[in-house]
């Protein structure tokens, strides 16, 4: 059995330190998304204060790029905790093995992609377009309202579903919403298959 070395004792710990780092990451999302009742202001606003001097000059390397961020929505710590899980995990392994192989890192960078990026992206506009469906079945004054936030966000893709399956065709919202979401769904199960498949290859390099 080999003894492990000086440098995989320093990325074992280096690890440890990005796991607490992904955590405060997660904390001042979490916090910043919540508001309670009656909270000490100070005392909460110090403690965000002091996490955000850690956290956000990361975050902030990823606010402007471009296709991560609506008006709504900000997927830009998707991407930053996926930075992170990827050198968290390579030096994990490097950790415990002592090498890194060429397929190792591959795999894991596509495995991170896929987990962080490409299955959020669709499990949120699968989500949506479920709500949205529900709408469709019960319209109220509330639902017409938050039925239009949630187009503000997938309305793109319905828009490009009915031009390539139905053309200046008209159709009913109801369809489409149906169309679009059963496209997605499939489209997910392909791509889903598609990275298990590569990273299969990969592991094998």
């Amino acid at each position: 059995m080999n003894t492990p070395t000086v440098l995989q004792d320093l990325a074992r710990l280096l690890a440890s330190v990005l796991r607490i780092y992904s955590i405060l990451i997660w904390i001042r999302i979490i916090f910043s998304w919540i508001k309670m009742p009656n909270q000490q202001y100070k005392q909460e606003g110090a403690l965000m204060l002091f996490i955000g001097k850690i956290v956000d000059p990361f975050l902030n390397l990823f606010s402007g790029v471009k296709g991560l961020k609506s008006n709504s929505i900000d997927f830009s710590p998707l991407l930053a905790f996926a930075l992170l899980s990827i050198v968290t995990s390579l030096l994990q392994i490097y950790g415990v093995q002592g090498y890194l192989t060429l397929g190792i890192t591959l795999g894991l960078i596509a495995q991170t992609f896929y987990s962080f990026i490409i299955s959020p992206f669709f499990f949120i506009f699968i989500l949506l377009l479920g709500v949205r469906l529900f709408f469709c079945f019960k319209r109220t004054p509330t639902t017409i309202v938050m039925a239009r936030g949630i187009e503000s966000i997938v309305g793109g893709l319905m828009n490009w579903v009915q031009k390539v399956f139905f053309g200046s065709k008209g159709v009913a919202n109801r369809t489409l919403v149906i169309v679009t979401l059963v496209f997605t769904i499939i489209l997910y199960v392909i791509f889903r298959m598609g990275f298990i498949y590569i990273i299969s290859i990969l592991a094998k390099l």
